[in-house]
């Protein structure tokens, strides 16, 4: 956790060969559904936040396994147990 590495989102993308710019879009794209979801959670009742927010959190999950960015880290923290 304390230490850099290249398995965020962003540098996934661009190893796949997303321009910067495509990536960029697709944070800001990311962020405002985000704030959406967030701000129907506030104001309006359960039943519409969870109509928007199992869906969203469901495609970041897949976004994250098609990525791979949850098995390099499982991947990485054997290594490390078995060198120490």
């Amino acid at each position: 956790m304390f230490y850099g590495d290249r398995r965020h989102f962003y540098d996934l993308l661009l190893a796949r060969g997303w321009s910067a710019r495509r990536v960029a879009f697709a944070c800001y794209g990311i962020t405002a559904g985000l704030a959406v979801v967030g701000w129907m959670a506030v104001r309006t009742g359960s039943a519409r936040f969870y109509l928007f927010s199992v869906p969203m959190v469901a495609a970041l999950i897949f976004a994250a396994i098609r990525l791979g960015s949850l098995e390099a880290g499982q991947r990485e923290a054997r290594i490390e147990q078995m060198g120490t």
